[in-house]
């Protein structure tokens, strides 16, 4: 049984701290079942997960419930990864979502790869891809395209307790273009 804690702090922009409650049980040496809560500033959500581990390779599906400024909001995901050199993995994730302003669907792919940069120290790069397709207002499929770029910090002491930092940009086209760091 895994437990970990975890805190969202915004620095500046639009208020969104948040804390999530998540735990991961190993049921089976194959199967493992997760649970995670968020309570935060700008609303709720839970979700339930399993994941199967084939080898090296770890296939997933969670159901998620929101309930925030946008809404309420249930989701159902699938994913997949794989790793690929001694540190590094690639992955895929699909996702149905139903709120009260619609449906919309996202699919998206990326890569991650980390490096041991000192006793206990990681730094970690990674980037990511998505479509999301939603209807818009005209009741016609809008796509936007995201992409993300981020990097993390994190060091692990010998007694279990890690501390870690990750930084993000995003860019986003379609409807209204935006960058987020």
């Amino acid at each position: 049984l895994d437990a970990r804690l975890t805190h969202q702090l915004t620095l500046a922009g639009v208020e969104n701290s948040q804390t999530t409650l998540g735990l991961d049980y190993q049921w089976l040496p194959k199967l493992s079942l997760q649970a995670s809560g968020t309570q935060g500033r700008l609303g709720q959500s839970a979700q339930l997960g399993v994941s199967y581990l084939n080898g090296k390779d770890r296939i997933y599906l969670a159901e998620r419930l929101t309930n925030d400024q946008a809404g309420q909001a249930r989701a159902t995901v699938v994913g997949g990864e794989t790793p690929f050199g001694p540190t590094g993995k690639v992955y895929s994730e699909y996702q149905w979502e139903t709120s009260d302003k619609g449906d919309r669907n996202l699919s998206l792919v990326g890569a991650q790869r980390q490096w041991d940069v000192g006793e206990g120290l990681q730094f970690r790069l990674s980037g990511e891809h998505a479509t999301i397709d939603a209807l818009a207002n005209d009741m016609k499929m809008a796509a936007t395209q995201r992409t993300a770029l981020a990097t993390g910090l994190s060091y692990r002491h010998p007694v279990g307790i890690t501390a870690s930092t990750r930084d993000e940009m995003r860019w986003e086209e379609g409807g209204k273009p935006r960058q987020q760091f």
